[in-house]
């Protein structure tokens, strides 16, 4: 298939907009956080817009809405038992010091920012209109979850190098940089689960969901292992 010139142009923004987004957010904080996150999502309408996408393309049809609930839904469930049972083994992994928050900055953070600064995002940008335009390129589904997983995993190299107080930045180590290379290994696996319950549900909705209850969860227990 052709690779449209206004294709190509909405590939080449959104890889912009991912670049300037990975690079600033993480350092940003208060209304400069808001403001590049706002910058962010008018790039990704940017790409959307010019690629000619519609809402089934990108999972948002309202006609799978059903579908996208039930299989999130399953996710949060299956998520949620998963990780208290290996909090209840092992609780120190969820000990992270960047979120030695109270119960109410944590319930700020789930219901409030996670969705917004962070979920919403990225699902839109990696299981939405990246695959959408991955699929548009070449019409092979292994293809475009592919490249779409291995992206969301380089994208969390600059969130992972803080987890448990790893830093390569500071006091370089092989094992900081080994506990890194797993967090993207990680997610990047992640994105491959992610892009299946896309595609099953036929809806953007049930990986929403799903990388909302990752993150929810996670936060929760972490909060939960530093008042214990």
């Amino acid at each position: 298939m052709e690779f449209k010139t206004k294709q190509r142009i909405a590939v080449s923004a959104l890889i912009v907009t991912l670049i300037f987004c990975n690079v600033t957010l993480p350092t940003s904080t208060g209304w400069n956080r808001l403001w590049l996150n706002i910058l962010g999502y008018a790039g990704l309408f940017t790409c959307y817009k010019i690629a000619n996408l519609n809402l089934g393309e990108i999972g948002l049809s309202r006609k799978n809405i059903k579908s996208g609930l039930k299989y999130g839904l399953l996710s949060l469930f299956i998520i949620a038992v998963s990780f208290v049972i290996v909090f209840l083994f092992y609780g120190q992994l969820f000990k992270d010091p960047r979120y030695h928050n109270s119960f109410y900055d944590t319930f700020y953070a789930i219901f409030i920012l996670l969705p917004l600064k962070t979920v919403l995002f990225e699902e839109l940008a990696y299981r939405g209109i990246g695959l959408a335009l991955l699929l548009k390129i070449k019409e092979n589904k292994l293809f475009a979850v592919s490249i779409s997983s291995i992206a969301f995993g380089i994208w969390h190299i600059s969130s992972s190098i803080g987890v448990n107080g790893y830093n390569i930045t500071d006091n370089f180590s092989v094992t900081k940089s080994l506990f890194v290379g797993a967090s993207v290994l990680a997610t990047t696996a992640a994105g491959f689960v992610l892009c299946e319950l896309r595609f099953r549900s036929k809806s953007l909705l049930a990986p929403i969901i799903a990388h909302w209850s990752i993150n929810a969860v996670a936060l929760i227990l972490a909060t939960v292992s530093w008042h214990r």
